[in-house]
């Protein structure tokens, strides 16, 4: 078994089917096309859970199926206006150059966002939608941030 992204050691090796690839294609439209649909940039949520790169990549990966229209133009939605929609609603800050992201993570090796995700559905259970944060994220006490402010303050004396 070879030591890689697809098969890290250990797992069982995952191929999906034509029929899986589909139905994650359709997931991965019906649950970002909500998102595109948001209007959340007033607010703080949601939340995108993974790297900038990879919400990059399933920008690309979405633009690539012509199956997200824009509703002003009725046309399939093009990459740069599918990854703006996302950072804006996903609070993400957008890249100055998609295509260069998307590329680097492509030439990285890793698996790509069809398959990442297929992965994540169809081995370990774990739909798509759990990548976005509904909710703020709990903080303990002690990864708080603490204000530099000495702890015993005493007055000169003159």
């Amino acid at each position: 078994m070879t030591n890689d992204y697809h098969n890290p050691p250990g797992s069982t090796p995952f191929s999906m089917t034509y029929e899986q690839r589909l139905a994650i294609e359709d997931r991965l439209v019906e649950v970002f096309s909500e998102v595109i649909d948001l209007d959340c940039a007033d607010c703080d949520l949601p939340l995108w859970g993974d790297s900038t790169s990879q919400l990059m990549e399933l920008a690309w990966t979405l633009s690539r199926l012509h199956r997200i229209i824009d509703h002003d133009t009725r046309r399939p939605m093009t990459m740069r206006r599918i990854a703006t929609l996302l950072c804006r609603n996903l609070h993400r800050r957008l890249p100055a150059n998609i295509s260069s992201v998307v590329r680097q993570r492509q030439q990285s090796g890793r698996p790509s966002a069809i398959d990442h995700f297929g992965r994540l559905w169809f081995l370990h259970g774990q739909d798509p939608k759990t990548c976005i944060l509904w909710h703020k994220p709990m903080r303990s006490p002690w990864t708080r941030k603490t204000h530099n402010t000495p702890v015993n303050t005493t007055l000169r004396q003159s």
